[in-house]
């Protein structure tokens, strides 16, 4: 219970951060990272090599945010890191997707009210929407 209810804390942090300030604090991720670490080695976690291809597609999202000079965040690689050390690789995978689906309807729906500030190449925070899909993956029931 507790490898679902860390991650929702951290996300809700992160979100409301992001959205006030546009940063996510390394510190908030690291109090969670050691939580992650520590439940990872309970009995009945997720078994290792998900975690770790969890954690993994963090990192390949962190190559992104460099290759890509910071128009991906930093701060939302970090967060999938950790995510997939708590969720693991399938979980961690189906939440990025669903991130990804509920922030490119924002886009869509900014573009066609003509909303969307700067044009095409305006810029949002990322981390609601994946609190957002978080939450809505554990009300389906997504364990």
């Amino acid at each position: 219970m507790l490898r679902f209810i860390f991650p929702g804390i951290m996300l809700l942090i992160s979100a409301y951060t992001d959205i006030k300030e546009r940063v996510i604090y390394s510190e908030v991720v690291v109090v969670f990272l050691a939580g992650a670490l520590v439940l990872g080695a309970l009995p009945g976690a997720e078994g290792l090599p998900s975690l770790l291809m969890g954690a993994g597609l963090g990192l390949l999202m962190a190559v992104a945010s460099v290759l890509s000079r910071g128009k991906l965040g930093m701060g939302d690689s970090l967060l999938f890191i950790v995510l997939g050390l708590y969720l693991g690789f399938e979980i961690n995978l189906t939440l990025l997707m669903f991130s990804l689906l509920l922030s490119s309807f924002y886009s869509m729906g900014l573009m066609v009210l003509k909303r969307a500030p700067g044009g095409l190449k305006f810029e949002y925070p990322f981390s609601p929407f994946i609190f957002a899909a978080y939450l809505i993956m554990i009300c389906f029931g997504v364990r």
